[in-house]
Parts: C-alpha cells; sequence; structure tokens
C-alpha cells in the first residue's frame, strides 16, 4: 500500500508539478504578454510623440515656405511694376523724341525748299551775270573801240 500510496502521492506530486508547471507557465506567459503590451505601449506612445513632433516640423516647414513665397510674390509683382513703368516711361520719351525729329523734319523740308528756291534764283542771276559778260566780251572782241570807257 505504501508502494501504491507512494505512487498515489508519486502521481500527485507530478500532477502538482504539473500544474504548478501550468501555473508558472501561464503567469511568465501573462507577464510576458504584460511585458510585451507595455513595451508596445510606450513604443506606440513615443511612436506618436514622434509622428506628432515631425507632424509639426513638417507644419512648420509649410508656413516657413508659405511665407517665403508669399514675400516672393510681393516682390516679384513689385518688381513688374516697376518695369512696366519703366518701360512705361521708355515709350512717353520714345513718343516725345520722335514728334521732335518730325517736327524737325518738317521744319527742315520748309527750309530745304527755301533754300532749294534761292539757290536757283541765285544760279540764274549768276547765269544772266554771266551772259551779261559773255555778250560784254563778245562786243569788245568784235570791235573793242566801241565798248567806251564808263569815266
Amino acid at each position: 500500500m505504501q508502494n501504491s500510496q507512494q505512487s498515489s502521492a508519486g502521481s500527485d506530486d507530478h500532477l502538482l508539478e504539473k500544474v504548478l508547471a501550468e501555473r508558472l507557465a501561464v503567469a511568465r506567459e501573462k507577464k510576458r504578454q504584460e511585458r510585451d503590451k507595455k513595451f508596445l505601449d510606450g513604443a506606440s506612445t513615443k511612436l506618436n510623440e514622434a509622428l506628432s513632433q515631425c507632424a509639426g516640423e513638417v507644419r512648420s516647414a509649410a508656413e516657413s515656405m508659405e511665407e517665403i513665397y508669399s514675400k516672393f510674390l510681393l516682390e516679384y509683382a513689385a518688381s513688374e511694376d516697376r518695369i512696366y513703368h519703366l518701360w512705361s516711361a521708355i515709350l512717353k520719351e520714345h513718343q516725345h523724341m520722335e514728334a521732335l525729329i518730325q517736327n524737325k523734319i518738317v521744319a527742315g523740308t520748309g527750309s530745304t525748299k527755301q533754300c532749294e528756291t534761292r539757290h536757283i534764283s541765285g544760279l540764274s542771276k549768276v547765269k544772266g551775270a554771266c551772259n551779261d559778260f559773255e555778250s560784254i566780251m563778245q562786243q569788245f572782241l568784235e570791235d573793242p573801240k566801241e565798248v567806251s570807257d564808263p569815266e
């Protein structure tokens, strides 16, 4: 009986060991799961913090780029306005110079016609004088005595 009790006690011990081993395994598993959950929760929190920080940095960078772009657009528009005003001033000056040149051309054309008329008149007088001189010379050559001394 002792043997049977020992065997029964041995099997109870064995059963007890098995139950304790299972409970220990369950406790270890539960502890591992808690540790894993704690690790995942911590990692999730850190990841969320990192994502939040990155999102803030991205938002800040986007705002900075938007500010720089807005400033660029304003400066570009101001430059374009200055260029437009310069071209407008150049156009006005060009039109003014063109009008002055046109007035000079008109004035020069009138002066040229007047000069041509006087030149033709002068040439006519010179031709008349040459003809008179030639006729006097002809008379002198024909009969030098007929040409009297004006004194």
